[in-house]
């Protein structure tokens, strides 16, 4: 019992010391005998509505005497209910054995201190008390009467179970969590205490397991990053995420290792552990790494197929062009002679016929002029022969021709560029060209070809009608844009493709040149 506490010994003993007073006759002058009604009037209130219980009990018999009206109220009943009754009968009968033994050990000692009891109502509920007693002794030192005080802990109860039932919750959530944890001694790096996860998972039982030093449940090869990790947390407090292998019967597995530091009441500093199982995340991992490969390796596949595809269908172009310009064409143009031969040698008395032989001669030129320009543009033999400069010059004036719309060219490039590479600036500049004059509606057509960065930059812009960029991504992209990038990629290059409604389209590609030729 608090010592301070008014309604505790101190109350008591001002009783005692009052009532001693009256006893002996030592209460002062008259002046004290008048004022001693009101102040056993003031003490006799403070004792009944004092906040703990007391009552006065005769040591031999165990009978109340006297009580205060707070024990009364408590019980349920009234102080002449409770005034002559046992005082073992006020309490509850599973703790009447330790009744008996307070009410012995007052006898013998002459106190009793925090005997925690059970007082029970009239209607059957029970109250948490402690109980704290002092004696009263007779002139020959017998105890002759005990003074109770009982204080009502109910709350303190059931704080206490309501820890307890808390203290078990985490010991169950500590115990039972999918993480394994532990507790390491700074000093001694040995484990002093651990969950049940990291009994299973290490295969090793608790008493194993406690007092053994923590890196001896990692793989030998894990030591040296295990050190570094736990010198981190010394200097900083925490580690997290560290990669270890835990041992099991031989066997390895897989954690992620996150540390802190932290200390008891009594400043003893440990390492709070926690590993994290990640065998089956490191599988996932080598599963997609592997299927990366797969997929990287068929990539490759593919880039190699369409390169040598590319290839063939320009050996393949160059192969109908040449014979389309060398047989084919030569073929018309003897046609077309013979036509005029045989025009001249007739009679001009048939002017019907030789009207139709102008006509067929006709048909005959302008079919050999299409199968040239076909030729012409399935491989410009102009590009082997003259180059890129002079390849665009004449695509750009054919488009012009063909389509009426006016192109400015702008070229600055090295005389000498390797096959591959001109093969695809000429055939993206043909792919866009023709793009303007399906989709574009523009006025005029701006291509530039310069040198850039140990490379050649191509320009095709236009001042047409543009459209959504991103709308030809995906699936829907057409498959000229696709040929274009194909065929930058190819050569190691960057093609990019920007457009606006209303403000035209620029198609920009980047290729590098060989190493000889920067």
């Amino acid at each position: 019992m608090d010592k301070c506490d008014p309604s505790g010994d101190q109350l008591l003993d001002a009783i005692h010391e009052r009532r001693s007073r009256l006893k002996h006759g030592t209460c002062g002058d008259t002046r004290d005998m008048g004022s001693l009604p009101i102040a056993e009037a003031r003490h006799r209130d403070l004792f009944d509505h004092a906040p703990d219980m007391f009552g006065s009990v005769d040591a031999a018999t165990g009978v109340i005497l006297d009580c205060n009206q707070n024990l009364a109220t408590a019980l349920g009943a009234t102080k002449a209910d409770v005034l002559g009754r046992s005082v073992s009968s006020l309490h509850h009968a599973d703790c009447l054995d330790d009744v008996e033994r307070a009410c012995h050990s007052l006898v013998e000692t002459g106190e009793v201190h925090d005997a925690e009891l059970l007082l029970q109502r009239q209607d059957g509920s029970t109250i948490d008390v402690s109980l704290n007693a002092s004696s009263i002794r007779d002139d020959t030192g017998r105890v002759v009467r005990g003074w109770f005080v009982w204080r009502d802990i109910s709350r303190r109860k059931r704080a206490e179970v309501a820890l307890r039932a808390s203290q078990a919750r985490y010991e169950n959530l500590y115990d039972d969590a999918p993480d394994m944890f532990a507790s390491v001694d700074v000093a001694t790096e040995r484990i002093v205490q651990c969950n049940q996860t990291l009994v299973t998972v290490s295969g090793c039982s608790r008493e194993e397991l406690l007092g053994r030093p923590v890196r001896e449940i990692h793989d030998p090869g894990c030591w040296p990053v295990l050190a570094e990790a736990l010198v981190h947390v010394r200097q900083t407090g925490r580690v997290r995420d560290v990669e270890l292998q835990l041992t099991r019967h031989g066997a390895l597995i897989d954690v992620s290792l996150s540390a802190a530091a932290i200390s008891d009441e009594r400043d003893n500093l440990y390492y709070r552990a926690t590993w994290r199982d990640v065998t089956e995340r490191k599988r996932a991992q080598l599963a997609l790494h592997q299927k990366q490969r797969e997929l990287e390796h068929s990539r490759q596949e593919l880039q190699a197929l369409a390169a040598r595809l590319m290839t063939a269908q320009e050996d393949e172009r160059q192969r109908l062009s040449r014979e389309l310009h060398d047989d084919l064409n030569q073929r018309l143009a003897l046609l077309a002679l013979e036509i005029e031969t045989l025009e001249r040698d007739l009679p001009e008395s048939r002017p019907t016929t030789l009207a139709r032989l102008r006509v067929l001669h006709d048909h005959v030129v302008a079919l050999s002029n299409d199968v040239h320009t076909l030729a012409y543009q399935l491989h410009p033999s102009i590009l082997d022969d003259l180059g890129l400069s002079a390849a665009l010059e004449s695509l750009t004036d054919d488009f012009t021709q063909r389509e009426g719309i006016p192109v400015d060219i702008v070229q600055s490039v090295p005389d000498s560029i390797a096959p591959d590479v001109g093969s695809c600036l000429y055939r993206v500049s043909q792919e866009a060209l023709r793009n303007v004059a399906r989709h574009a509606r523009s006025e005029r057509v701006t291509l530039t070809l310069t040198r850039v960065e140990d490379g050649i930059s191509l320009m095709i812009s236009d001042s047409g009608l543009g459209f959504v960029a991103e709308a030809t991504t995906g699936p829907r992209q057409g498959l000229g844009i696709v040929s274009m990038q194909e065929r930058v990629r190819l050569v190691n290059g960057r093609f990019s493709l920007t457009s606006h409604v209303g403000e035209g389209t620029q198609v920009r590609v980047w290729v590098p040149l060989p190493k000889e030729e920067r």
